[in-house]
């Protein structure tokens, strides 16, 4: 039979078996635990450059369709179509703002004009037709959309066209602007790069 001592050895030897088995499990833990913050931490991190990376983009776009919806000038071309006029200070100023192609319509939203810098004649037809225009315009002076064209899935921004005057749009449009950027295997690759992501877009079967 085991003496006194004996069995208060082989107390302390379970009591540190115990103690050891317990630490071990808690060390696990927290490692798992400051694994597990970090990833998540890491990928907020991705997840909030990507946003700021494609709001870049999106920025660009934006300040196109808002800067030249609200103008006398652009007013007066959706009545005269004048070429030259805008070539000069439509077409030539796409790439400043990395835009790829643009669509301008009549108050009825007919198309007026169009371009792109693809030299797709697929893409110079409205992304959308009159009425699914006329929904998107409804309530809003604005829109933001993706779709899918046949050159691939561009990012669109549009606005409606006032007079320079009209500056908060409150009086009825008088026309329509979209302006488009072609999110090709380029700009992926760019903004994976330095999103530090792999970013790729589905491209489902019609």
């Amino acid at each position: 039979m085991l003496n006194t001592v004996q069995k208060r050895v082989l107390a302390i030897l379970l009591l540190l078996m115990i103690i050891i088995t317990m630490f071990a499990s808690y060390s696990r833990y927290v490692d798992s635990k400051n694994y597990n913050d970090f990833v998540l931490k890491r990928n907020n991190e991705k997840k909030q450059s990507f946003e700021k990376i494609v709001q870049l983009y999106n920025n660009k776009l934006e300040v196109f369709a808002r800067d030249y919806s609200v103008w006398d000038d652009m007013v007066k071309f959706i009545d005269t179509r004048d070429s030259v006029w805008v070539h000069d200070n439509v077409d030539m100023f796409l790439d400043e703002f990395s835009a790829d192609s643009y669509w301008i319509f009549d108050a009825e939203f007919n198309v007026v004009h169009s371009n792109n810098r693809l030299g797709s004649a697929g893409i110079k037809n409205s992304p959308l037709t009159a009425e699914q225009l006329k929904k998107l315009f409804s309530d809003s002076s604005f829109c933001s959309f993706f779709i899918r064209t046949e050159k691939g899935y561009f990012k669109i921004k549009g606005a409606s066209v006032h007079k320079t005057v009209d500056i908060d749009r409150k009086k009825l449009p008088l026309g329509y602007l979209l302006v488009g950027k072609d999110w090709n295997d380029n700009v992926l690759n760019d903004l994976s790069l330095i999103s530090d992501t792999k970013i790729e877009l589905y491209k489902e079967d019609r």
